[in-house]
């Protein structure tokens, strides 16, 4: 598994630059984080795709003396922060949080028609939800 950082500005042409694959490990994670960071001093906002990235983005942000929103705008996907993550003077994650149990519950039929061969696989879409939260400010211009 991967995650790709996103970096996201308002009409500025994709940059592949600005994408960084990294496996789900937080060490890993921060290391890319400060790469990313040091390659490119006028970025304004991230989105991570998953909390425990967004928050060793935060941390590698911090110590090279960023401040979380005020210079840099982080945005995390899932709403799943493990509690054993702790970064000193961590701002709550901004986020988007999937309808997990409503996902699961349509997995579980999908699976079960599958077995009893009643139903081919089909495509669904789930409603998300944007939690606000303290790791974005307003955009900067």
């Amino acid at each position: 598994m991967a995650i790709a950082f996103i970096v996201v500005d308002n009409n500025i042409e994709f940059d592949p630059r600005l994408v960084k694959i990294v496996n789900y490990s937080f060490d890993e994670t921060y290391e890319c984080s400060a790469e990313l960071l040091d390659e490119f001093d006028d970025l304004t906002a991230v989105f991570c795709s998953e909390d425990l990235m967004a928050a060793a983005f935060i941390n590698a942000a911090k110590d090279k003396g960023l401040k979380i929103p005020h210079d840099i705008s982080v945005v995390g996907f899932d709403d799943l922060l493990p509690d054993n993550i702790i970064v000193h003077d961590m701002p709550l994650i901004t986020t988007v949080r999937q309808a997990r149990q409503n996902m699961a519950t349509q997995a579980v039929y999908a699976l079960i028609n599958q077995i009893h061969g009643r139903e081919e696989p089909y495509n669904l879409t789930f409603n998300l939800d944007l939690i606000i939260r303290n790791s974005t400010a307003p955009r900067r211009r």
